[in-house]
């Protein structure tokens, strides 16, 4: 559904097929986890709204979003918040994934709670990114890393906006 000027696809089974198929054609594409914030500033940027409009697919990131959904078209949406997301992905050892940014410890705190579930971590990966401006990254060098790990699901922890003009630069 388009809805604030960005493309929010409420059902989740379809989201979660969507990113499936992506996976299953060897496509490219990139999700984003859309919250009050990023619809904010979609508002302000037209530029950043159409990294978020040229998404494969997004999710509601917010209640909040999909409260004011309901109010408005007189539906029943939920969201699907990126922790959500995240946890029930990162313990699929059907997508191999790829960790982002933040920092190592983080990861290792990711991988130690996945193996206290009893899920083995050989489908899970980190990269760590230098902190930078958004246009001081060397994209090349980390989209040849990203594709000697050759991942499913790369998921980027650099906060919005910069997180979706990073996939966005990374994606060409």
């Amino acid at each position: 559904m388009d809805i604030f000027n960005i493309k929010i696809e409420f059902n989740h089974d379809v989201f979660r097929q969507a990113i499936a198929d992506c996976r299953d054609k060897k496509e490219k594409g990139y999700v984003c986890v859309v919250d009050g914030n990023v619809i904010s500033m979609a508002q302000e940027d037209v530029a950043y709204r159409d990294i978020v409009r040229e998404a494969y697919t997004n999710t509601c990131d917010g209640g909040s979003i999909a409260a004011m959904a309901n109010r408005i078209y007189g539906t029943d949406y939920r969201a699907l918040t990126g922790p959500q997301l995240f946890r029930e992905y990162v313990e699929r050892k059907d997508f191999k994934q790829l960790l982002l940014g933040n920092t190592e410890e983080k990861f290792n705190r990711i991988k130690a709670k996945v193996e206290s579930n009893g899920v083995t971590c050989e489908h899970l990966s980190y990269m760590p990114v230098p902190f930078a401006s958004i246009d001081e990254f060397d994209y090349e060098g980390i989209a040849k890393a990203i594709n000697d790990v050759d991942p499913d699901i790369i998921w980027v922890s650099l906060g919005a906006p910069k997180q979706e003009k990073f996939v966005e630069r990374l994606m060409e």
